[in-house]
């Protein structure tokens, strides 16, 4: 409950506190989404914590990763840095690596505020679609780089290795605005997941997340 600035927060024991910053921090929780490889003695539904891995993965098994962001690329480096030499295999449902963060910082004079959300929102009937929440991002992008290609966030089509080949010298080579305005975005990413409608939201879950 949120009284005036404040939030109220009440535990199961029926003990109220009264906050005002609420951070919600709920850990890398383990997948759940695989339960018919839990019995199996080679699966693992969680990589953290990354120093285990290399305990619990003999230095010369092949290693096959449900998933190519953040947390397999803790668990590829965790295992090269203790010495694996077995091959590792990354599958994902969209086939490329993560966005290598450019080296060279982007100033943003104008950011993705809560007050624009709620405006777009309430333009929109109250419910936004990927399209509105990408066209606001676009906005951002292009008025801080006018020549903000969309393919510099999907790729063009080429293999998973080409790309990082691309990523890693497109992030030496100089600013990348657009990771400045998505990184912004963070600041307003619950509101625009609270307004999302229904298809939109199962739409960014099964393509995008």
């Amino acid at each position: 409950q949120e009284a005036q600035s404040q939030i109220q927060l009440t535990d199961h024991a029926g003990t109220r506190y009264v906050v005002d910053q609420l951070v919600l921090c709920n850990g890398n929780l383990a997948s759940d989404k695989f339960d018919a490889l839990v019995s199996f003695v080679g699966f693992m539904n969680s990589p953290y914590p990354v120093s285990a891995l290399p305990k619990a993965i003999p230095a010369d098994a092949t290693v096959a990763i449900l998933g190519a962001n953040l947390s397999a690329i803790d668990a590829v480096v965790a295992l090269k840095a203790h010495g694996h030499g077995g091959q590792i295999h990354c599958f994902s449902r969209q086939g490329v690596l993560p966005a290598v963060r450019s080296v060279h910082p982007t100033h943003i004079s104008c950011r993705p505020s809560r007050a624009e959300v709620h405006a777009m929102a309430r333009a929109k009937g109250g419910r936004l679609g990927l399209d509105d929440v990408v066209g606001m991002l676009r906005k951002h992008m292009l008025a801080i780089d006018l020549g903000f290609d969309i393919r510099d966030i999907t790729g063009d089509g080429a293999d998973a290795a080409t790309l990082l080949n691309r990523e890693l010298q497109a992030a030496c080579s100089g600013p990348r605005p657009w990771q400045a305005v998505l990184a912004a975005a963070n600041e307003v990413i619950d509101l625009l997941w609270f307004y999302l409608d229904q298809p939109a939201r199962r739409e960014f879950q099964s393509r995008w997340r």
